[in-house]
């Protein structure tokens, strides 16, 4: 052992060693200060923040825990409603009447009909599907249950 230097514990020096290495300010400051007052000071101030961010943290939490609303609604009539001018552009690539002579345009129609039976047979319901404009199929399917 040096003199004028006392032996610390290895639990000791590895707390020092972490806080000098470590990147919150406070701790590394308290690991590098000279002295005792030094020291105490810095941990004060750390222990001073990491409590005002820890009520920070929670308190907003909370805060959003609670849903707070707060909703304006205006009702307004109006005898006149003026529209833009729209125009809408077909950018798809494919046509359908190209798609309709494909496997996967009568795949496609299996599955709609398959959901449309299931929908049918799960809630009690009616459904007239109209293919009348598709020339590869029959006028219309009628689902019944």
């Amino acid at each position: 052992m040096a003199e004028g230097k006392k032996e610390i514990s290895p639990r000791l020096h590895e707390i020092r060693e972490f806080c000098a290495s470590t990147t919150a300010h406070g701790l590394g400051r308290a690991a590098e200060a000279k002295s005792r007052l030094a020291r105490i000071f810095w941990m004060l101030i750390f222990t001073a923040a990491f409590i005002l961010s820890v009520y920070q943290i929670s308190s907003s939490f909370h805060d959003y825990l609670q849903f707070p609303t707060q909703t304006e609604v205006y009702l307004v009539n109006k005898e006149r409603l003026f529209f833009p001018a729209v125009t809408v552009c077909n950018l798809n690539p494919f046509k359908l009447s190209t798609l309709i002579n494909t496997a996967l345009w009568h795949n496609i129609v299996s599955i709609v009909v398959f959901f449309c039976v299931t929908f049918c047979f799960l809630f009690r319901r009616e459904i007239v599907l109209s293919t009348s404009h598709i020339k590869s199929w029959s006028p219309a399917i009628n689902i019944r249950l």
